[in-house]
């Protein structure tokens, strides 16, 4: 299995772009959220809705 991981603080404004980048050979996307106050990862859970906590 290969996996990403992608340590978020406040990037809200790139965090789609960013889980789109991630090529497709990958089968699992992991974002570690470091208490961001812009609401990252509620726009990560609305754009991406296969999204888990």
């Amino acid at each position: 299995m290969i996996s990403v991981v992608i340590v978020n603080y406040n990037l809200g404004a790139f965090i789609a772009e960013c889980i789109h980048s991630v090529p497709p050979q990958v089968q699992e996307v992991i974002i570690i959220d470091n208490a961001s106050t812009d609401n990252s990862m509620a726009l990560v859970r609305t754009a991406f809705s296969e999204v888990s906590n």
